[in-house]
């Protein structure tokens, strides 16, 4: 009977022993004990894409998965042109977006264009973009043999539009009651008055610009700009023609173009 507890009792310490050694076996490891735990990746703070590409970081802009078909211009709206999505996106070419890419699109946008309240003048403007309303403003104009004048009431300036494609930006010191001098011109042409004519004679420009056609002509001149950063503007002449003004920033000096109807 002795025996028989004796085996009973050596098979139970056996057992328990087993279970003690399958019981550390089965327990794993510290986690990272001998090695550093692992990180996210994040690009350097250096990276110059980081302060370009900033599309993100717009409390307006939601991520949007490029489709095939899909142009920056099915995104743009009045707040933003293609030139600045193109630069928060950081895109090589605004007309080849990268397909699955994710880029940043305005709040609400879709790939269907929304459409605009407002037209380019006559020729103008980016076709998908939604232009910005013109502003009327009341000018002069006077054509000559080789280019045009225009005085704008809002800026007081004189703009000079050069046949060779050039334009210069200055000043109107006419002053009401100045005397007009006594010039004669061929016959068939003008010697420009007020401001045009002051202008014209302290810059010498009978050789630029030769004499006027006609008289100088007031009217409503419609101005808009090329888009929220660009340098170029357009206007309208009175016989409704658009031109395109293009004015370097910090330059009194430029190119203008005439543009063809579409």
């Amino acid at each position: 009977m002795l025996d028989f507890k004796r085996a009973c009792v050596l098979f139970i310490m056996l057992l328990a022993s087993v279970i003690a050694v399958s019981a550390q076996e089965a327990t794993p490891a510290i986690p990272f004990a001998d090695n550093p735990p692992p990180q996210q990746v994040i690009p350097p703070a250096d990276n110059p894409l980081q302060a370009e590409c900033s599309g993100f970081q717009g409390a307006n802009l939601v991520p949007y998965v490029v489709r095939a078909g899909d142009r920056l211009a099915d995104f743009v709206r009045n707040q933003v042109t293609v030139t600045q999505l193109a630069v928060l996106n950081c895109l090589d070419d605004p007309d080849a977006l990268p397909v699955g890419a994710v880029i940043f699109i305005p709040v609400g946008d879709s790939a269907t264009p929304a459409p605009c309240t407002t037209e380019w003048l006559p020729g103008a403007g980016v076709e998908g973009v939604c232009p910005s309303v013109p502003r009327v403003v009341f000018a002069v104009y006077q054509p000559f043999e080789n280019g045009a004048l225009i005085w704008f009431s809002d800026t007081q300036h004189i703009t000079i539009l050069y046949g060779n494609g050039r334009m210069e930006v200055w000043t109107d010191t006419f002053v009401e009651g100045m005397a007009e001098p006594a010039i004669s011109p061929p016959e068939g042409l003008r010697v420009p008055e007020r401001g045009f004519g002051v202008l014209w004679r302290a810059l010498d420009l009978v050789d630029a610009l030769g004499y006027a056609l006609e008289a100088e002509i007031g009217y409503d001149l419609l101005r808009q700009p090329a888009g929220s950063r660009s340098l170029t503007t357009y206007i309208t002449t009175p016989d409704a023609r658009t031109l395109a003004l293009t004015q370097f920033a910090g330059s009194d000096g430029g190119f203008w173009s005439e543009l063809a109807p579409r």
